[in-house]
């Protein structure tokens, strides 16, 4: 079982949907990094129920915990961002 840490930098707009994510430090091997275009999936998506593997983001073939794992950071990312700024409005 791979649990090695990874870490994504999420940029997320004032209107509360993602512009980017990258992969800052990702120590599995090189080929469980989940690559640029996939990464790409969550571009200009909100906080909600379709933001979920198999829903509106594809799954990585071969790397299971990896995409999970970024699509947790992206959805914590946005939860944080809601309770930090958006609430306060």
């Amino acid at each position: 079982l791979r649990t090695l840490p990874g870490t994504f930098l999420v940029v997320i707009s004032p209107s509360a949907i993602v512009q980017t994510v990258m992969v800052v430090a990702f120590h599995e091997p090189d080929e469980y990094v989940p690559p640029e275009r996939w990464l790409r999936q969550f571009h200009e998506q909100p906080l909600g129920e379709e933001l979920q593997l198999r829903r509106s983001i594809h799954g990585i073939a071969g790397a299971t915990l990896s995409s999970q794992a970024a699509t947790n950071a992206v959805r914590c990312s946005l939860a944080l961002f809601h309770l930090l700024f958006k609430e306060r409005q």
